[in-house]
């Protein structure tokens, strides 16, 4: 790696500028940019204390001072930072007109909103602030539907959009490719590691077999994936919010670092697996 404890002192940057952007006037991409960074902010601190267990001193059924290494929470977490940084470029860097940002936008939202309210019905949950996004959700539908983007769509186009329940009809792996993620680095992320998502059965062989050096390398792999993912969502932040831009050109290690992984999220897999060690 060109700086030592590269992802220590990424996270350490990322939580400063989520910290120090926090309440500050801002446009709605950048709103939207701060809730990814702090998303990868929380993920990134999870999984370097997975990478980094504390000694065991409270389960007697385990030895005193016994680590565990959980390479498949690990997994599941770089997927996971994976999905937000190429959701968060998709929105926000992606070179697209302001008409059609805008649209993504609003239909981002309105995902959101709507899930709210199914997960509302699911448990049976009166609070008012379900009904008050009711209404927020049929006023973003009305700018969906009105925006000058929206009209100039093919009508088969708006017919999927009035019908389908989804943000985006471009799915993650074109979303990552439009963020410059080496194909065989994102089926990577996104198919086999789904695998200890699911806890699919060759997860779970390799869980059985996989000995305590095996999984710390594991965990590292993991790390090395979070890392690249917070380098490069701090660094979308950045060209957003002039105070991100600014705390970061005060810290030089760590512009090399995101100028390391966004070289590296271009190449091939085996090539990343080849020249660099988490």
């Amino acid at each position: 790696m060109v700086v030592q404890n590269s992802f220590e002192k990424v996270l350490n940057q990322s939580i400063l500028v989520s910290k120090e952007t926090r309440r500050i006037p801002c446009t709605r991409g950048e709103q939207e940019a701060s809730v990814f960074l702090h998303k990868n902010v929380m993920s990134g601190y999870t999984l370097f204390h997975i990478l980094n267990p504390t000694p065991n001193a409270t389960f007697t059924a385990l030895s005193k001072g016994a680590v565990v290494f959980d390479f498949p929470t690990a997994y599941v977490i770089a997927r996971a930072m994976f999905e937000a940084y190429a959701n968060m470029y998709f929105l926000l860097i992606d070179p697209v007109s302001d008409e059609e940002r805008e649209f993504r936008l609003d239909r981002w939202d309105k995902h959101a909103l709507t899930e709210r309210q199914k997960m509302g019905t699911a448990i049976g949950s009166t609070n008012q602030r379900l009904a008050e996004e009711a209404e927020h959700i049929k006023q973003l539908d009305s700018a969906i539907l009105n925006s000058r983007y929206f009209t100039k769509l093919p009508p088969n186009e708006q017919q999927s959009i009035r019908d389908s329940p989804k943000w985006t009809s471009v799915d993650i792996l074109e979303r990552a490719d439009k963020a410059c993620i080496h194909r065989s680095q994102s089926e990577f992320l996104y198919k086999f590691l789904s695998n200890y998502s699911h806890a699919e059965s060759y997860s779970l062989m390799q869980l059985h077999d996989a000995s305590i050096e095996e999984s710390h390398e594991f965990c590292k792999q993991a790390a090395g994936y979070g890392e690249m993912f917070l380098a490069l969502t701090l660094d979308a932040f950045s060209r957003l919010n002039a105070k991100a831009r600014e705390l970061l050109t005060q810290n030089p290690e760590v512009v090399l670092v995101i100028k390391f992984w966004e070289e590296n999220k271009r190449q091939d897999l085996k090539t990343i697996l080849a020249d660099t060690s988490p």
